[in-house]
């Protein structure tokens, strides 16, 4: 308490030597401000003062001397201002006697005042005039001193001097001409102890508000230390909460360079089950093929190898994305190789049903209640070299094809593979076209037709797709990858990529 009370009272001193200088500096404004008006303007003055304020004395108006005195109060004033900004709060004392000196200067005053201006009119009446009134005005402005001290002593000052003033003074001056009353002591003496009055209720005042400034002070002090104990629990939580989400994030950082290893490692096993590109190009020299994952692996896979008389290509996009993409994959590559090497000759549509039958049947989607739905849309050619025909099955993909600058579209047929609801026994239907160099022909999954942009952001869709690959046909193929990826990104713009895309173009 007591170390708070010295603080306080340090901290204290420092605002009251704040409003010591507000006061001194409203104090020289209004001298300054009343000596103008009366060297400027003396008759607004008439109201207040007699006649004689207006008489030459000594070559001057009086109102002139009483102005000049002013700018002196004023001046003496600065001078206090200037003080008062050299002091510090560590100044201790020496601010304390310097304030009792100047309360004494400043409360004498309105006694200069009428110690000068009374042998100039030469009556005892100027003892009523509100030159006394300025002592109410001095006590009042030590309400901004803060201190209950020098209120009581300005009020003190104020009492004693002006009854001295009085007594020794204008008491004197009395003769039968003077109204009794002017000079009556009893109204003098009450006059006094008003001033002395004011002077100690002033100072109570002054002392209420130092108390509640104190504990105002004590209430913020009091909340900013347990703030400050509460802001260091607080740090403390969070610097443990931190280094506990620092381990979690550690533990799912390294949680997470372990799956996408092991997904990277599938991707090496993906890659491994595609055909090589010298594979396709030994058939068909003039080709391009876009094959890209949404994710590091996907559910787009698709398949090429020289069968007897004939070439076989088949493009599948298989449920899902990434992992589980990449599984069914996995599934459909095998399957279609074990077809493959039972069949006595190729025929896309058997082979179509051979895998619908093996993909429903591995994942035993034949029953409710199996958990799994998954399976697949597919394309398979079989392109039969001695007779240079091509001949198509698909389940959910189409083909397009281009004689010349014209567009063919081979449909395929509208049932999936493998699904729960995919019927065993349907027969797939085989498209048969004849080939020759200017053929042109592409086959790809939905991830283009699907994927969102433009400024509507809609999908991109069967119709603008097969007019970019007609406008890409016109190109060589070895140019039409980029320009079909080109295409496809300034459409997406800022969309993420939604699917695994495929797409394969050759010349017949």
């Amino acid at each position: 308490m007591d170390q708070s009370l010295t603080q306080f009272n340090k901290a204290f001193t420092g605002e009251t030597l704040k409003s010591e200088r507000l006061r001194t500096l409203i104090l020289a404004v209004i001298f300054a401000l009343a000596a103008l008006l009366l060297c400027v303007v003396p008759r607004l003055f008439t109201f207040f003062f007699i006649d004689a304020f207006f008489k030459s004395v000594k070559g001057l108006p009086l109102h002139l001397w009483i102005g000049l005195l002013l700018f002196a109060f004023c001046a003496y004033e600065c001078l206090v201002y200037i003080r008062y900004r050299l002091f510090t709060s560590e100044s201790g004392r020496w601010v304390t006697v310097f304030q009792y000196l100047n309360t004494t200067v400043e409360t004498s005053f309105p006694g200069i005042v009428l110690l000068i201006i009374s042998p100039l009119v030469s009556t005892p009446a100027i003892i009523l005039s509100p030159v006394v009134y300025l002592y109410f005005f001095f006590i009042a402005l030590s309400t901004l001193r803060l201190s209950f001290k020098l209120s009581i002593f300005t009020g003190a000052i104020a009492a004693v001097e002006y009854f001295l003033i009085y007594w020794f003074y204008f008491k004197p001056l009395g003769s039968p001409s003077v109204d009794p009353f002017i000079l009556a002591p009893g109204q003098h003496l009450v006059k006094s102890l008003l001033f002395l009055i004011i002077g100690i209720a002033i100072g109570f005042v002054t002392l209420e508000i130092r108390k509640r400034v104190f504990v105002s002070i004590r209430f913020v002090e009091e909340k900013n230390k347990f703030l400050k104990d509460y802001a260091i629990v607080l740090e403390k939580q969070v610097r443990e909460r931190t280094e506990d989400l620092n381990r979690t994030l550690l533990e799912v950082e390294a949680a997470n360079n372990k799956l996408t290893a092991s997904i990277k490692y599938a991707q090496r096993i993906q890659y491994s089950l595609l055909p090589s590109k010298e594979a396709i190009s030994r058939q068909f020299p003039d080709n391009f093929v876009i094959w890209n994952p949404r994710d590091i692996v996907g559910g787009d896979i698709y398949f090429a190898e020289k069968y007897h008389a004939g070439f076989l290509l088949a493009v599948f996009d298989c449920t899902g994305h990434g992992v589980p993409g990449a599984l069914m994959t996995m599934i459909s590559s095998s399957a279609i190789r074990e077809i493959m090497n039972g069949a006595s000759f190729l025929d896309p549509a058997s082979m179509m049903a051979s895998l619908n039958r093996f993909v429903k049947t591995s994942l035993h989607q034949y029953s409710e209640k199996t958990p799994s739905n998954d399976g697949l849309d597919a394309s398979i050619c079989y392109l039969n070299t001695d007779k240079r025909t091509l001949t198509f099955a698909g389940a959910r993909q189409s083909l397009v094809y281009f004689i010349q600058d014209r567009l063919y579209l081979l449909k395929g047929d509208r049932h999936s593979i493998g699904y729960k609801n995919s019927n065993l026994d349907f027969e797939f239907t085989n498209h048969t076209i004849p080939l020759d160099q200017t053929t042109t022909i592409y086959l790809y999954t939905d991830g283009i037709v699907d994927q969102l942009g433009g400024n509507k952001r809609l999908a991109f869709g069967n119709k603008r797709f097969r007019a970019l690959l007609g406008e890409a046909m016109k190109k060589p193929l070895r140019e039409q990858k980029e320009f079909i990826l080109s295409s496809f990104n300034t459409y997406r713009g800022n969309n993420e990529i939604q699917d695994d895309i495929t797409v394969i173009g050759f010349r017949g």
